[in-house]
């Protein structure tokens, strides 16, 4: 038995390829596809600058916050090391030697006021401040926190116009602060602050793609007139050729206005016009030969038409009573025989 291979519904020669069908959605004409083609390339190029533009503006202002939020941490750890040394003497220790904090510190962190003051005004931000002491021991000093020593200052402010909360944390910075007897760290941590990071790339990624829109619509305008100016001349071109098929062989090619599209347009358009040239003066040669030949032909029946009717004429009086006199009947055949070495004479010059 032979098995019959099995055709799949897809393998339809007749049908067209999915690529013939997207080519059908296009646009037919030349200048319609010039267009899109350009402000393609235009759009591409766009938006891979856009791209590029709105990550360095990223990077930039990711630098300039990061600058910011070290500033606010700086102006945090400021504020803490002055409080924590006013709430208490300055021969106590802030952190005992079991690693303890001082309940004047601990006092001075707990006040609503202080928290507010520090998480909304100078940070922005979640603030951690740690109190404690690092570990001698250890090649890499370890941060040890203080017991009681660690206070979380929530962000209750609202942001300022322009700016949103970011997800990000800053720190820890820790300083070590105290004299050689009494001393102790401190270590600080912003979290979600306020910025204007997010604001301020939006404004411009808008402005960015507003440009981009405008710089769009005016390629769509600068790209149909580029392809108008090149598609005008092969428009030309093929109005002049139609009308040559047409019969008017009249018509020509303007040079300058088909040269305003390119150099080569302007040779092409140069050519055909002296193809042009010469078809109309092979067929106006034509003509004149066809006028001649008809007149030749006219001529010619008009020279055979003259002895032809004369032998006609000698045939019918050869057959009336003309015929039965020897005399009449002579001169009639001799007149006969001129008219034939005449149209032997004619048949000669013709051929």
């Amino acid at each position: 038995m032979s098995a019959t291979p099995l055709q799949s519904a897809d393998a339809d020669p007749g049908s067209p390829s999915l690529v013939a069908r997207v080519r059908g959605l296009g646009p037919k004409s030349f200048q319609a596809r010039l267009t899109i083609a350009l402000v393609l390339l235009i759009a591409v190029t766009l938006t891979l600058v856009s791209v590029l533009v709105v990550n360095r503006l990223d990077d930039y202002f990711t630098q300039q916050q990061r600058a910011d939020l070290e500033t606010r941490s700086e102006n945090v750890i400021g504020f803490v090391l002055t409080l924590a040394t006013q709430r208490i003497c300055d021969t106590c220790s802030m952190v005992t030697l079991e690693n303890k904090l001082n309940p004047g510190v601990v006092n001075a962190f707990t006040d609503e006021d202080t928290q507010q003051f520090v998480a909304d005004a100078l940070a922005q931000a979640n603030v951690r401040v740690r109190f404690g002491t690092l570990d001698p021991t250890t090649d890499i000093p370890v941060f040890i926190p203080a017991e009681q020593g660690t206070f979380e200052l929530p962000l209750r402010g609202v942001p300022r116009e322009g700016q949103t909360q970011e997800r990000t944390t800053v720190g820890p910075k820790i300083v070590s602060a105290g004299d050689a007897s009494h001393p102790y760290t401190v270590e600080v941590t912003l979290s979600n602050p306020y910025t204007f990071r997010a604001q301020a790339l939006a404004n411009l990624t808008g402005l960015l793609a507003a440009i981009a829109l405008f710089a769009l619509g005016l390629s769509v305008a600068i790209a149909s007139i580029l392809a108008r100016r090149f598609t005008t001349p092969l428009r030309r071109l093929t109005e002049t050729s139609r009308a040559l098929a047409e019969g008017d062989l009249s018509q020509r090619v303007s040079t300058a206005e088909v040269g305003a599209g390119s150099v080569e347009l302007a040779e092409l358009a140069t050519q055909f016009n002296t193809m042009a040239d010469r078809v109309q003066e092979s067929v106006e040669m034509i003509r004149r030969d066809r006028d001649r030949s008809r007149d030749f032909l006219a001529d010619v029946s008009h020279e055979l038409r003259t002895p032809i009717a004369a032998l006609r004429t000698f045939n019918e009086l050869l057959k009336g009573q003309a015929g039965t006199d020897p005399e009449d009947r002579g001169e009639f055949l001799e007149s006969s025989g001129q008219q034939i070495d005449r149209l032997d004479w004619l048949a000669t010059n013709l051929l």
